[in-house]
């Protein structure tokens, strides 16, 4: 696996991802870590890896709807939990909101 693009950036941030179109395919996570390129998703279900889907991440008063690609799913603790995610065409929001955290932090 090749180095990373973009440097991750540790943070936790609400977010949800739908799966399918009935009511319990929706489903919450947290963004541990950002960047560009790029996140890890914490959630209690992981898509399959190589599924595209929309997220959506909630700030502070506007929340951005992002493209993703799931690069790789991550087991810890037995369970698997955690989605390496690429982030596909990013929006000037979103690039906007990684500019924003690297400078607070």
């Amino acid at each position: 696996m090749g180095k990373r693009s973009h440097e991750r950036i540790n943070v936790i941030m609400a977010s949800s991802f739908s799966f399918g179109n009935s009511y319990y395919s929706y489903c919450l996570g947290t963004i541990m870590n950002i960047s560009e390129g790029g996140m890890r998703l914490e959630s209690c279900k992981c898509l399959p890896c190589n599924s595209e889907a929309n997220i959506l991440i909630y700030g502070n008063g506007e929340d951005i709807q992002v493209p993703i690609k799931v690069s790789r799913i991550i087991k810890d603790n037995g369970f698997y939990d955690a989605m390496g995610i690429t982030i596909m065409n990013p929006s000037p929001e979103y690039l906007e909101l990684v500019k924003s955290i690297k400078t607070t932090s």
